[in-house]
């Protein structure tokens, strides 16, 4: 995850040798200029990578993401907090929740002015990096976890829909893992809506590049029968929005078709 000038890793595992997985530590890269990958992740004198663990419980390390000029860093169980200091220990951590973790990777999203949206086991939770509070209700809580297959839901996931002040708990159903569900929150009404979905496994968000519609190689239809529009895009170049990876017929990642909402 990227961090200030630094890429954060976690849930490490060395493949020098026989792979040893290692699921509390955390390691991060030396600095790096814009647009530049960091030049090395091996600790020396010379450079700024590192690494700690987050030992304390049994619980393995998820996933993090930046918060304001921190980074969170979300464990099954608990919440902690990395921020950077600079001098010889670049970063020192702290226990930020004991009560809440992340539910799988990806099941985190900033939003707002310096918040998290979170999916954990069990809540759905936004925090300002110090205090926590529930924005699902029983109705949508039990829904919610009584729907979520229980062996697929290491790819449930969260997308920000920025534009409609939503943020979509996308995940597979227990009917079906070939179809889903997307669990929409919207953070100004704090109102909850369910929507289904195709077989989706990421959606992105941002400015989709332009493509134009209509050229005379490919279009082989007669004047009488073509409705294509010349000259027109698929994407609002100027606009933010959700585009949808939606899998092949197959349930593999060939085949991909995209749309975007």
């Amino acid at each position: 995850r990227p961090f200030r000038n630094f890429l954060i890793a976690m849930d490490i595992t060395v493949s020098t040798g026989q792979p040893q997985r290692n699921p509390y530590r955390v390691m991060w890269s030396d600095a790096a200029d814009p647009y530049t990958e960091p030049s090395t992740w091996v600790a020396a004198a010379s450079n700024l990578a590192g690494d700690l663990y987050l030992s304390e419980g049994d619980d393995y390390v998820i996933d993090g993401a930046q918060l304001r000029g921190d980074f969170v860093v979300y464990k099954e169980n608990s919440t902690h907090i990395l921020r950077y200091v600079g001098g010889n220990d670049f970063f020192t951590t702290d226990r930020l929740f004991n009560e809440h973790g992340i539910l799988a990777p990806r099941c985190v999203v900033p939003f707002g002015d310096g918040m998290h949206f979170v999916v954990t086991k069990g809540d759905v939770i936004i925090h300002d990096g110090n205090t926590a509070k529930s924005v699902a209700d029983d109705v949508v809580r039990n829904k919610l976890f009584s729907e979520i297959d229980t062996e697929d839901y290491v790819m449930a996931f969260c997308a920000p829909f920025y534009k409609q002040e939503e943020i979509w708990f996308c995940y597979s159903t227990n009917e079906s893992t070939s179809s889903g569900r997307a669990a929409v929150w919207n953070y100004k009404t704090g109102a909850w809506s369910f929507r289904s979905l195709p077989n989706v496994p990421d959606i992105a968000h941002g400015v989709a590049d332009t493509q134009s519609l209509g050229d005379w190689a490919s279009d082989s239809n007669t004047w009488d029968s073509d409705d294509v529009t010349w000259n027109t895009t698929i994407y609002n170049p100027a606009a933010y929005d959700m585009l949808i990876i939606e899998r092949g017929d197959t349930d593999t990642t060939a085949n991909p078709k995209f749309q975007q909402v």
